[in-house]
């Protein structure tokens, strides 16, 4: 059995993955979901580190595992970047942890009567030392990335906030009063801070800079109003019935992982040292590219017939899938498909994914609980559906504990998700599992293309024959 075995068996369930997310939403798979007994601080930290990381210049993607043995007293911090290890990296990751130590510290040691309501202490100052410290760093190392995308990708469903016509959108169905009611003020309102947010990221000229400390300290507090508003759950409930579909933009994360570290801080159920320890993974090379011959021949003579796969209708299945979304197959972004071949590949080596990465430098180095080693692995970007479906592998054949974040509907992409390969040095007993596994998933995913195919439902859904795949995913994109 071959490494091309999982490569092959990837490509062939391109289709499949993305019907069922379009019609079922794919049900995240319950192994991977952290247990009830598992710190949701410890949680919550990882995503929030992972997240700021991802946004260091250079970085692309950041998976991270923070472990706390209760027989160490340093808490372990391991670190898997993609493409590379950008440089001041690891300075700036080494800088963060120091720096919500010595907030943690602070916010122990901080008397109760030193704050006010609403967290602004006597004086009128908004934030301590130490707080205005993490602040700072936090905004000068992630606000390049922070102000490109947004740039880049604009501003979305923001846009009608951003130019003021929020008005002419909005949609309230019988009950006109919503036109008048509180949360039309409150949208007003919302509608005046999104558009000074897009001043401030469109009005830098050619600088990724802020400004002086006061600028970056204005910024951060422009930042946590609009995330009062949307974290107010009837406001964002009313945002989305009536005005747009995504309150929040992707770009905006940066903020708001840093308000989990601040909140974090003065959590005394926080199980954390003041000591850590930070390992940043070198990153795997990329060895090999992606490639699989899908085709009845090529299927059969690789497979043979197990698991009553009928590999015509894989074949069928995809030609239908990859005619609906040529651009992304033409273009050589992510993958190529070569109609004459029938080949699905990369025009260039693939590099394993970070969270992988992680996982397999956990198993040589990881911390163990009652004898099995364990870890929740955040990611800054959702994890695919290869990576969900390898950590689960690894966790049966193994009897490891890793969990991830996998209830947002958008995990388990693949034709969106950078190309996927299997790390070299995976056990072979690991990629038998997963063989099996995807093996099975496709034939219970092509028997339900089967009988939706056809159905009213499916042809009405535009999945039939003539579909638009890329029009079907864009809700989860």
């Amino acid at each position: 059995m071959t490494h091309a075995d999982v490569d092959t068996l990837l490509a062939t369930l391109h289709p499949h993955i993305s019907f069922h997310r379009v019609s079922d939403g794919m049900p995240p798979p319950g192994y991977l979901r952290p247990r009830k007994d598992t710190a949701a601080g410890v949680r919550k930290l990882s995503q929030a580190f992972a997240t700021l990381f991802g946004y260091h210049p250079g970085c692309d993607v950041a998976a991270v595992a923070l472990q706390t043995p209760q027989s160490n007293e340093t808490s372990k911090l391991s670190i898997s970047l993609s493409p590379s290890i950008p440089p001041g990296f690891e300075e700036n990751a080494k800088e963060w942890l120091a720096r919500f130590a010595a907030l943690r510290k602070e916010s122990r040691t901080e008397s109760e009567s030193i704050r006010v309501p609403g967290g602004v202490r006597e004086g009128g100052d908004a934030f301590s030392p130490a707080e205005k410290s993490l602040i700072l760093h936090t905004h000068r190392v992630c606000y390049p990335a922070m102000r490109r995308r947004a740039l880049t990708q604009g501003f979305g469903d923001w846009d009608v906030f951003v130019q003021g016509n929020w008005q002419d959108v909005a949609t309230y169905g019988d009950d006109p009063t919503l036109a008048q009611g509180e949360h039309a003020d409150n949208t007003q309102k919302f509608s005046e801070l999104v558009r000074r947010f897009a001043d401030c990221v469109r009005n830098s000229g050619d600088s990724d800079s802020l400004g002086g400390d006061e600028d970056v300290l204005e910024f951060h507090k422009l930042c946590m109003a609009i995330r009062d508003m949307m974290s107010n759950r009837g406001f964002s409930a009313f945002l989305n019935g009536h005005i747009c579909q995504k309150p929040a933009l992707t770009y905006f994360s940066p903020p708001l992982a840093l308000h989990t570290l601040l909140a974090l801080s003065q959590d005394p159920k926080l199980a954390l040292s003041d000591q850590w320890s930070c390992t940043v993974l070198c990153p795997p090379e990329a060895v090999r590219p992606f490639n699989a011959v899908v085709t009845k021949t090529a299927l059969s003579e690789r497979f043979g017939e197990v698991h009553r796969i009928r590999w015509k209708l894989v074949e069928q299945a995809f030609e239908i899938f990859v005619s609906g979304i040529p651009n992304w197959y033409s273009t050589g972004a992510n993958y190529h498909w070569n109609s004459d071949t029938k080949s699905l590949s990369t025009t260039r080596p693939v590099v394993v994914h970070p969270e992988v990465a992680l996982i397999q430098h956990l198993l040589e180095n990881g911390v163990e609980f009652e004898g099995k080693v364990e870890a929740f692995i955040a990611c800054s970007r959702l994890p695919c559906y290869a990576s969900i479906v390898y950590a689960g592998m690894v966790n049966q054949t193994l009897k490891t504990r890793f969990t991830m974040d996998i209830d947002d509907r958008r995990c388990h992409q693949l034709y969106k998700a950078e190309p996927w390969i299997l790390p070299e040095d995976a056990r072979p007993d690991v990629v038998a599992n997963m063989k099996e596994h995807l093996l099975e998933d496709l034939r219970m995913r092509v028997s339900a293309w089967v009988g939706h195919r056809w159905s009213d439902g499916y042809i009405a859904s535009g999945l039939g024959p003539d579909l638009d795949w890329e029009d079907s995913e864009s809700e989860w994109i």
